[in-house]
């Protein structure tokens, strides 16, 4: 038995005994009985148990079959074969023109939801590929795919081993999450709460460092009780100790690059952008430069990389300092003269 399959029949089916599923019927999805289904029940029943070939089969026959078919709980076969782990189902299903990969049960989830707190990297890669997920979708409660699985606790219905095998998963979905340009890491909860404050509270040590890796990470933020994520981590002392150096760090780099706007300050930047050698660093990332900076109202700062400019776009706030973004200065590094 390969790798994948042995992992598979390792976990117990989700909706064992509670029916969540629409497509879910007691017959395994023996041939015979699946034969009995409309096209529509066999395309979510085979996407449950991983059946890629069926699956091909009835998008090839039926070509009329609705992709994005819902029952009562709102679950599509997409849900179906990413809370599963099927990742040649949802690479098959994710190449139809009309998938809505954004489609949500009737609790708010989205298949990137389902697949994320479930630790299936491969299938999270899938979907973040498509040019349609929305990364920052979220839940009834205000939950984003990130904030799923930074505030998510053991599960009671996993032995140890599958429980090791999510949290291992965890590790690389949040890195293929943070890494998307478009996700918004500072997203707040029905009570306020981030991802940050949860990884806090729940103490997942790493999953605040990569957080706190991002460039537009805000550990300042408060959620409707008035706590921040430091609020939260207050008797983890590891994690405590991060962001009170995290503050420290901010601060510092605030008090060093910020100085007034205007014409004289640009072209000054721009003077020390051409000055900078390949051992300066961007003031966000603390990477090499690559001759980008930010003006602000009050404002301007040093130079920062080109990736920490496009993912903070116009309008935005500061990482730093919190002013809002009015404009990026592109500079142009001067070729040296022959």
């Amino acid at each position: 038995m390969g790798q994948e399959a042995s992992r598979q029949a390792a976990w117990p089916p989700l909706n064992q005994g509670l029916d969540e599923s629409p497509f879910h019927i007691p017959m395994n999805g023996a041939p015979e009985q699946m034969a009995e289904l409309t096209p529509d029940r066999r395309l979510g029943e085979a996407a449950r148990h991983g059946q890629v070939e069926v699956v091909r089969k009835i998008l090839s026959n039926h070509p009329d079959v609705d992709v994005n078919i819902t029952g009562p709980t709102g679950w599509t076969p997409l849900m179906e074969a990413a809370i599963m782990g099927r990742t040649a189902v949802v690479y098959v299903l994710l190449e139809q023109p009309n998938i809505d990969p954004n489609r949500k049960s009737v609790d708010g989830l989205t298949a990137l939801m389902m697949a994320s707190w479930w630790g299936y990297a491969a299938v999270v890669h899938l979907l973040l590929r498509h040019p349609d997920t929305d990364i920052n979708a979220q839940n009834e409660e205000g939950l984003t795919a990130l904030m799923k699985i930074t505030s998510s606790g053991s599960s009671n219905n996993l032995v140890p081993e599958q429980e090791r095998m999510r949290e291992r998963g965890h590790r690389v979905v949040i890195r293929l999450l943070l890494s998307c340009p478009n996700v918004d890491v500072n997203v707040q909860d029905k009570f306020g709460n981030t991802a940050l404050f949860y990884a806090a509270k729940m103490g997942k040590t790493d999953m605040v460092e990569e957080l706190l890796g991002h460039p537009v990470i805000d550990f300042r933020i408060r959620n409707k009780r008035g706590k921040t994520a430091l609020d939260a981590a207050k008797r983890r002392t590891p994690i405590a100790e991060m962001l009170k150096e995290a503050a420290r760090v901010r601060e510092e780099r605030v008090a060093n690059v910020c100085r007034p706007v205007g014409a004289a300050a640009i072209a000054a930047l721009m003077d020390e952008a051409n000055k900078l050698g390949e051992d300066e660093i961007c003031v966000i990332c603390l990477s090499a430069p690559r001759q980008s900076g930010f003006v602000h109202a009050g404002t301007t700062h040093s130079i920062v990389c080109r990736a920490c400019s496009k993912a903070i776009p116009v309008g935005s706030p500061c990482p730093l300092c919190r002013q809002l973004v009015e404009k990026i200065v592109d500079i142009p590094r001067e070729q040296p003269e022959a």
